[in-house]
């Protein structure tokens, strides 16, 4: 089992409303880079994610001298679609599984938590894993721990 200290964030982009690409029509579809994403289930965006190149990743994107923490975004393991992910709120201690289905946050940003330490934001989680770990979107980021 490995473990992980990051900043989590929710999304809303797993669904689109269209009028004739889903079954049946005028329903949302489901995308993401998994092709699985749906923001009632619970469910996150992994920022390194396998089968994507190398220059659609955070790495990429922060570069190899930008650290958080003494951490390098390279550092980041590479998950792949389907993958089951414990996280767990490290204010409150609220914690669930969620399952990869899209990929991302591409952000080169340190984000404070709960006790004022520094983390990478590694991790976006659907509407549904977010509200079931803070209870409400009164803060954008919550610092968790991921183990695998």
């Amino acid at each position: 089992m490995t473990v992980y200290y990051c900043s989590a964030s929710y999304y809303d982009n797993c669904d689109y409303w269209s009028t004739s690409n889903c079954t049946p029509p005028g329903t949302y579809c489901h995308r993401g880079a998994c092709g699985t994403c749906d923001n009632s289930y619970y469910q996150c965006a992994w920022a390194n994610l396998s089968g994507f190149p190398p220059e659609n990743s955070i790495a990429d994107t922060c570069g190899s001298s930008w650290l958080c923490n003494d951490k390098h975004a390279y550092d980041i393991p590479k998950f792949s679609c389907g993958t089951v992910l414990w996280v767990q709120d490290l204010c409150n201690d609220n914690g669930l599984n969620v399952t990869i289905a899209d990929h991302g946050p591409y952000v080169c940003k340190c984000e404070t938590n709960c006790n004022s330490v520094n983390l990478m934001r590694i991790i976006d989680l659907t509407e549904a894993a977010y509200i079931y770990l803070e209870g409400s979107f009164s803060r954008g980021h919550i610092p968790v721990m991921i183990q695998t």
